[in-house]
């Protein structure tokens, strides 16, 4: 069992939120299963996801931030690669001298964190959210979204016409494609 699902099982209960009887279950079907005490309180209906993140950061003394009323700076993003930020699965959302504060949907254990920091070279500073606006930030802000692999990939069947003069018009289209920065960030 994971110490995050123990944190929350307890804070649950302190709050009064949901009853032991309740939880009890739940608790012993994290233990066995790939998911944890969060994921199986969502995927039952319970609680959604945001009264679940705003409980653990009380207990744990983080801040809850709702990321669509968050504006993002391009200097932050510019030194956070979207390859990291999305392998770790956090927003980054603001440097301050040398502590980068990211937004993560679950606390990350200390080992992940120090692999964050080594690899960005900033201390780190947790704050929660949910997985779904993680995720959305992460595609609205580095360009990296399904629409975008769409167009390139219809971008690429136009090209297999076989007049030399529509060929000529479709160079032309992938070259705007090429411009355009989402696509640059998506294919280095």
């Amino acid at each position: 069992l994971k110490k995050t699902d123990t944190v929350l099982y307890e804070a649950l209960i302190e709050k009064g939120l949901i009853t032991k009887e309740t939880l009890e279950p739940l608790l012993k079907e994290a233990e066995i299963s790939e998911y944890s005490l969060q994921q199986l309180l969502i995927k039952h209906g319970l609680l959604p996801q945001e009264d679940i993140l705003k409980v653990l950061a009380e207990k744990l003394k983080l801040t809850y931030v709702d990321l669509k009323n968050v504006s993002f700076d391009k200097l932050v993003l510019n030194k956070v690669p979207v390859k990291i930020a999305s392998y770790y699965g956090f927003m980054p959302i603001e440097i301050k001298d040398r502590t980068l504060t990211i937004a993560v949907s679950t606390p990350l254990d200390i080992k992940t964190q120090d692999e964050i920091r080594t690899q960005l070279g900033f201390d780190i500073e947790i704050v929660l959210s949910s997985s779904d606006d993680i995720l959305e930030s992460l595609k609205k802000h580095y360009g990296v979204a399904a629409d975008t692999l769409e167009s390139i990939v219809s971008g690429v069947s136009r090209i297999e016409t076989p007049t030399l003069e529509i060929t000529r018009e479709k160079v032309e289209d992938i070259e705007k494609l090429a411009e355009d920065a989402s696509v640059i960030k998506l294919v280095n």
